[in-house]
């Protein structure tokens, strides 16, 4: 949930301001009108020293799990949070115990968790589902679920580009130490020895004495250039260029469609209707691309569209995700056909990693040992030119 700030003129035509909580903007513009309230201003508050509760989705999972075994246990909602706080590092349990606080104080989990702020929207929005229909311990365990597959999705995309991350790291580390420490060595060595060099050590000194003359100049422009772009893609611009360059990579699209099937289905088995679910889910998802395609299927959805038809006129265009949402939406099965859909393009997409992977380790020792080799055939050449030299 996000707060906002707002002021509004009253029915008596009084200047009212204050505060609320809601999932958007336009969401909150219509909880004002719902008010009689005429609205003059409304912006989002912004909190820069917001705590944020725990860390990744394992933390969340696990967290989910124990919280939602106390509660089938009967322990008092209250009494949980204390238990739970109990274990927790001081930054986590201080944020149980003021949830704690403000519940015994009257107000509802909801609204606490509302006012805290440091809790993801996807995890606000279940557990207010679960304390309005009475099944909290329920949505824990769909909360646990949801988060246990992202953290071993996450897991299985992290191993399988490790590897080739730590040698491309390796490869740029000993070039920048080559030409720093390495080749200004070799270059002084071999203007005192005055001694006709080859082609290969003339490039490969003259990119040191460039990279040692011109290091900070390097650096700079790396540096400035890394932050320009940083700058751009911070612009609501430059945030939609990436997610709609992101969105048109097939790799990312399918990571995407895995996201949009899991968090459907656990809002769906939550017993939110599909419409309420896609509106929800406009306001967690990543990629702004992909946003505006839930927003077009949940119009084509109310206008009297079946989901897959929809999914199919959007810009998802993934025939597998629109056949096994037709085939669960006929069955009525339609949470479980997402879960394995998501599921086949998690395997899918995890073998395409591992194709990747296993092409990409060979190649990356490949230039790694043809640099390395280009590197000492040059630096010895005129070594062994000069040796041959003085036994002749």
């Amino acid at each position: 949930m996000r707060e906002f700030l707002y002021k509004a003129f009253t029915p008596d035509r009084t200047v009212k301001m204050g505060t609320l909580f809601s999932i958007d903007q336009k969401s909150a513009v219509q909880e004002l009108h719902g008010q009689n309230l005429s609205l003059i201003s409304l912006t989002e508050k912004k909190s820069f020293s917001k705590k944020t509760f725990l860390s990744g989705p394992g933390k969340y999972a696990l967290f989910c799990r124990q919280w939602s075994s106390l509660i089938t246990a009967g322990i008092p909602l209250t009494e949980t949070l204390s238990l739970m706080a109990h274990h927790m590092k001081q930054k986590d349990r201080h944020l149980l115990l003021s949830l704690q606080k403000n519940i015994q104080s009257g107000e509802s989990l909801t609204e606490s968790l509302e006012k805290c702020g440091s809790f993801p929207s996807l995890f606000t929005v279940m557990i207010h589902t679960g304390e309005t229909s009475g099944t909290l311990s329920e949505q824990l365990l769909l909360l646990s679920d949801y988060y246990e597959k992202e953290n071993q999705f996450r897991k299985k995309i992290f191993s399988s580009l490790a590897y080739p991350s730590f040698l491309l790291l390796f490869l740029l580390l000993m070039m920048i130490i080559a030409s720093l420490l390495i080749l200004p060595a070799f270059e002084t060595l071999f203007q005192s020895l005055r001694i006709p060099l080859p082609y290969a050590t003339r490039i490969l000194l003259a990119a040191g004495v460039f990279t040692g003359t011109h290091g900070l100049h390097i650096i700079f422009l790396s540096s400035a250039s890394a932050g320009a772009a940083a700058a751009f893609f911070m612009t609501e611009s430059g945030k939609k260029n990436r997610d709609r360059f992101l969105f048109s990579i097939p790799l990312c699209r399918r990571i995407l469609s895995i996201q949009f099937c899991r968090m459907l289905s656990s809002f769906l088995e939550s017993g939110k209707p599909v419409s309420d679910s896609l509106r929800d889910m406009e306001n967690f998802l990543p990629n702004r691309y992909l946003k505006q395609s839930i927003s077009q299927i949940r119009k084509n959805i109310n206008s009297g569209q079946d989901l897959s038809e929809s999914i199919k006129n959007s810009n998802i265009h993934d025939f597998f995700l629109e056949r096994m949402t037709a085939l669960g939406s006929e069955s009525g099965q339609l949470p479980f056909f997402l879960t394995q859909c998501a599921l086949i393009m998690e395997e899918k997409t995890e073998d395409t990693l591992n194709r990747c992977k296993v092409m990409a380790e060979p190649v990356m020792i490949l230039i790694t040992g043809c640099l390395i080799g280009f590197f000492v055939f040059s630096i010895i050449m005129p070594v062994l030119d000069m040796t041959s030299s003085g036994f002749m």
